[in-house]
């Protein structure tokens, strides 16, 4: 079926090539030789067509097919051997860095300060000893070198034998101030302050760091107990100590007499024994203890820790607390009793520790431990 255009009109179908080609080649037989010619130019048309179709499909497939060459990088160019050459040889380093351009162009800028800043520095420090050097020098030369260049101006002095030589005498190199020692240090401070001699004040020192064997003393301040008495600190346990006619009157801590003007009573260990480590717990044994000796241990009402009347001592292991309780008698009445009591106390983290005197009004169990 014969139909003009490219497609079919009845079913869209594209029209042959090479049917067109041979209807051609058949119209164009009948014609001549120059239908010849038109067949032969007709036919190489559609083989140049179909030829380049083919080469061109199969370049762009080698064109995707095939890899581009990988650069492989020199030593020298790389980033860890130019950063190795920074720090062992910068001037190497330097140029590679700038040659491959390893880094942003700011950070090779501030390296290149950096090193350049570093050389100028090196530089000028080598230059200032070197200057130090010669007007050391020339100073030590400065009276030879004026003789010499200067005849005109020097006297020349005929030796007689009466005539004794002049010696030119250096003038001596002011001394160095003497940093003041620990004990020149604390008498100074203790002669402002109290108003005492530096004597008394030395006295004092030998007192404290070489026989009571305190390591860190210092005065604070003037006591309000008395007119010629003073607060010290000594390992940070707060004494009073008191002068008279320019002499050590007393020292004390706390109530304890640790010198008494004359010899000492406490020294840095016997102030180590005397402190009450835990009130708290020492006041529970004792209440405990006064509880295990009364008939009727229900109806004890205690005073608080820190009430007047209550008091507490210790001295080594032995701790004692002095106070009183209300509780009920007999006949149910309330009644005011005073208690000493005394316990050792063999571990006080594990509350182990035992009673060695009572005494609850008039009845007294144990043997009293005198402590100072």
């Amino acid at each position: 079926m014969e139909y003009e255009g490219k497609e079919c009109p009845h079913c869209g179908a594209s029209h042959p090539i090479t049917s067109t080609a041979n209807n051609e080649a058949t119209d164009r037989d009948t014609s001549g030789s120059n239908n010849s010619e038109s067949q032969t130019t007709n036919n190489y048309t559609t083989n140049i067509y179909t030829t380049n179709n083919y080469t061109s499909d199969n370049y762009s497939a080698a064109s995707y097919n095939t890899p581009a060459p990988k650069y492989k990088k020199r030593v020298t160019e790389r980033r860890w051997f130019i950063i190795f050459l920074l720090i062992i040889f910068f001037p190497a380093g330097l140029v590679l860095m700038w040659k491959n351009k390893v880094f942003k162009f700011l950070t090779r800028t501030i390296i290149t300060l950096f090193y350049a800043f570093a050389i100028y520095s090196m530089a000028k420090s080598s230059n200032s000893y070197k200057t130090t050097d010669t007007t050391a020098l020339g100073n030590d030369n400065t009276v030879e070198v004026a003789a010499t260049n200067n005849p005109a101006t020097t006297p020349v002095s005929t030796p007689t034998a009466t005539s004794a030589p002049t010696s030119t005498s250096t003038p001596s190199p002011t001394p160095t101030k003497k940093p003041l020692s620990k004990k020149e240090k604390f008498i100074k401070k203790v002669t402002a302050k109290a108003g005492v001699s530096k004597k008394t004040a030395g006295n004092l020192y030998d007192l404290f760091y070489k026989k009571m064997g305190f390591k860190k003393v210092d005065i604070i301040q003037k006591s309000d107990t008395g007119k010629s008495t003073f607060d010290f600190s000594a390992d940070d346990y707060s004494l009073k100590v008191a002068f008279k006619n320019d002499s050590i009157s007393s020292i004390k801590w706390q109530f304890y007499i640790l010198y008494d003007g004359k010899e000492i009573k406490i020294d840095k260990k016997g102030v180590l024994d005397r402190v009450l480590v835990d009130r708290v717990k020492y006041y529970m044994y004792a209440e405990d203890i006064i509880e295990d000796n009364i008939k009727t241990p229900s109806t004890v009402k205690y005073p608080g820790l820190d009430s007047t009347g209550v008091g507490m001592q210790r001295k080594g292991k032995i701790v004692g607390v002095q106070g009183y309780f209300d509780a009920q008698n007999t006949y149910g009445a309330f009644v005011r009793s005073k208690y000493t009591i005394e316990f050792s106390v063999t571990n006080l983290d594990a509350n182990i520790y035992k009673a060695v005197y009572i005494k609850i009004d008039d009845e007294i169990k144990g043997k009293w431990i005198e402590l100072d």
